[in-house]
């Protein structure tokens, strides 16, 4: 007998349905089919019941006077936690506890390190190759002076060359505003250096003088090649 709908079950309805019910073989999926497929479980400790989880409970043979000669001989952590098949974080906490000092020189290396492998993470990424608008115009005056070039050129693992002309003229169209932030003019800056020291010519034009003063962008790419 099937119960009207809205109306809530009843001491008796519920009474009359388990007889009903008495006998025939539970749905698969209710508690009772699992408790007669598992066993009933009710009362047992669970297998894990008191063991806490330790992170620390995996022993590594960390030598300080070894640990600190590999610091020594400018080591990253990553190459010494290889050397102990550890973990750099158990290895950083090693080093924490027994107040391993890391030259100056050492911490810089490993900074160096890490922006050194961002770098070379984001040269590899891809990005949206839409040109700018300057990016266009000077593209437009290198086929004007036929002129062969190379787009977005990785240089060193450092930095993306807006157009590379052989044999190493590097040419860069900076937009107004973003490349009149202070952090960005010393990053440009720093990677103008880089370059200079590697043997590049480095020129930069800015979006004003690319589209505005034309004449003289292409008399300065003129004197970049002779």
């Amino acid at each position: 007998m099937a119960r009207p709908k809205g109306i809530p079950h009843t001491k008796e309805w519920k009474e009359e349905m388990s007889k009903k019910m008495k006998g025939k073989k539970s749905h698969p999926n209710s508690l009772k089919a699992l408790k007669d497929n598992r066993g009933d479980r009710t009362g047992l400790t669970a297998w894990n019941k008191g063991l806490t989880f330790n992170y620390k409970s995996k022993k590594y043979n960390f030598n300080k006077e070894n640990i600190e000669l590999m610091i020594s001989k400018k080591m990253t952590l990553r190459q010494i936690a290889d050397i102990y098949e550890s973990s750099i974080s158990a290895l950083y906490n090693f080093i924490n506890k027994y107040n391993i000092k890391a030259n100056d020189n050492y911490e810089q290396h490993q900074k160096e390190s890490l922006k050194q492998k961002m770098r070379e993470k984001r040269l590899k990424q891809k990005f949206n190759n839409k040109e700018t608008d300057i990016e266009i115009k000077m593209k437009e005056i290198l086929k004007q002076l036929k002129i062969p070039f190379v787009t977005q050129k990785n240089i060193m693992n450092r930095t993306l060359v807006d157009f590379f002309i052989e044999p190493n003229i590097c040419i860069y169209c900076d937009g107004d505003y973003w490349h009149n932030i202070d952090y960005v003019k010393e990053r440009d800056e720093k990677i103008n250096q880089i370059l200079k020291l590697s043997g590049y010519k480095v020129y930069r034009f800015t979006g004003t003088q690319i589209k505005k003063d034309t004449n003289h962008t292409i008399i300065k790419v003129q004197e970049a090649i002779l």
